[in-house]
């Protein structure tokens, strides 16, 4: 995971490098940020990408392995991927976490809860981040104090995070253990990381594919569970912010538009010019 960690910090100082500037498209939403704000908007954006993309992993272990669902697929595949990060016990996917339930969070403070909204597949945003970050406590109180005492989480609600981390730990332990991989159970998956015309979206594509962050999850699963090979990990344009698992087509698809909307939010919340409104087109699809 560092490696791929070095390689987003790498890439995002090549965009800032005054010799390439002439070659670097930088899209209006964060054109207004100086370079220690794109830096920290691009690391914000893969943080959150790291998350969505745990995520539809989530959707494709279920679809892949047949795995039983109680509940809701969307709320089982959020605390399965929160597991999965956690428990790597590693400080960039901590901080991918961390982001992921601002991200969450902001999601819920710049739009009005609608009908529609209890209706939906997904949890409700701020639910999202509250479960989310419900799983870090559970996991350490210790580790994860600051972002508790940020969220102001009652220290009576963190002891009952203990209970529900353990209990969401071991049953998808249990669910997972008849499929772990053995030592040479290796998977043949397919990357591609499309190209696109619009400039903007280009400058994320090049992000993406200098990070590698379909090759991190390629790297993830391929020794951990015993898939069949031929799965397909995509990164397109899409038409929307959002990220899916096509079952038919055992395609995973990543859209530029996603990451596109996280750096938005990040300079909509945290630029020069930031204001209480969170970006429109940020992401409620995954």
């Amino acid at each position: 995971m560092r490696r791929y960690i070095g390689g987003l910090l790498l890439a995002a100082a090549a965009l800032l490098q005054p010799a390439s500037a002439a070659d670097n498209h930088v899209p209006k939403e964060i054109a207004g940020l100086d370079e220690e704000g794109v830096t920290s908007s691009v690391t914000f954006m893969t943080g959150n990408v790291i998350y969505v993309l745990f995520h539809e992993s989530g959707h494709m272990l279920i679809s892949e392995l047949n795995l039983p669902v109680l509940g809701r697929e969307e709320d089982a595949v959020d605390t399965l991927s929160t597991v999965l990060l956690l428990e790597a016990k590693d400080e960039a996917l901590d901080q991918a976490l961390r982001d992921s339930v601002e991200s969450w969070y902001n999601l819920g403070d710049a739009y009005e809860v609608s009908e529609e909204d209890f209706m939906d597949t997904h949890g409700l945003s701020k639910q999202r981040a509250y479960n989310i970050a419900c799983m870090m406590i559970g996991q350490d109180q210790k580790r994860f104090k600051d972002m508790a005492d940020n969220l102001e989480i009652p220290q009576e609600r963190r002891d009952e995070c203990e209970g529900e981390y353990q209990k969401a730990r071991e049953s998808w332990f249990t669910v997972l253990n008849p499929y772990m991989a053995d030592d040479n159970d290796k998977v043949k998956f397919k990357l591609a990381y499309y190209k696109t015309k619009n400039n903007d979206l280009d400058f994320y594509r090049s992000i993406l594919k200098e990070f590698g962050a379909l090759e991190m999850l390629r790297d993830t699963f391929s020794g951990l569970v015993k898939l069949k090979d031929g799965i397909k990990l995509t990164a397109n344009v899409c038409g929307e912010a959002n990220a899916y698992w096509d079952p038919e087509a055992r395609e995973l698809t990543y859209c530029y538009e996603d990451a596109q909307s996280y750096a938005q939010m990040y300079a909509e919340n945290y630029g020069p010019e930031s204001s209480d409104e969170s970006a429109d087109s940020s992401s409620e699809g995954q």
